[in-house]
């Protein structure tokens, strides 16, 4: 299974983990379970992580999704805990074999733990992200701007005149 999920890993530009994850034949987490058994390294489940523990703010938090990537404070140590997905898993394999030290310093979890730890305790970031990111990104798309408001004030404008109209009309 391991070489046929290499061969479509290569065909598919992608890493031999995904493959064997997407076909089912392993989850994330068993994925990071032996990611972690076999390389020496931690494995990290966010179970009793405290906010605290993590030194970035809210909106830097938020951009620990993109990189696959956070940084924990553990017993008055900075550990790295990574989501080796995709193309990471071997940057992530070839650092820790030039530099065997940083183990100690490195845990592993999967991209659900680590979206789920920052989606709890980076609450408000994400809600705030999620209401004004189209707004800022993509105006034309979004219905806070207020130029896409234009067409709706010219309407309630003309219901107004014609309610107007129809009172004055009346009388």
């Amino acid at each position: 299974q391991l070489a046929a999920a290499e061969l479509r890993a290569a065909e598919t530009g992608t890493g031999a983990d995904r493959v064997l994850v997407t076909e089912g034949i392993l989850s994330d987490a068993d994925y990071a379970r032996a990611f972690a058994f076999h390389h020496g390294i931690g494995l990290e489940t966010f179970a009793r992580v405290p906010r605290a523990a993590c030194p970035l703010g809210d909106d830097e938090l938020l951009s620990c999704l993109a990189s696959g990537m956070i940084p924990l404070r553990r017993g008055g140590a900075l550990v790295w805990v990574v989501a080796p997905w995709q193309l990471s898993a071997r940057f992530l394999v070839e650092r820790l074999r030039r530099y065997p030290d940083m183990r100690a310093r490195i845990h592993v979890t999967t991209m659900e733990s680590l979206r789920d730890f920052i989606h709890r305790e980076a609450e408000i970031a994400v809600a705030r992200k999620a209401a004004f990111e189209l707004r800022a990104t993509q105006p034309d798309l979004s219905a806070g701007t207020s130029g896409s408001r234009t067409p709706l004030g010219w309407f309630a404008a003309g219901i107004g005149l014609f309610s107007i109209g129809l009172i004055v009309g009346g009388l």
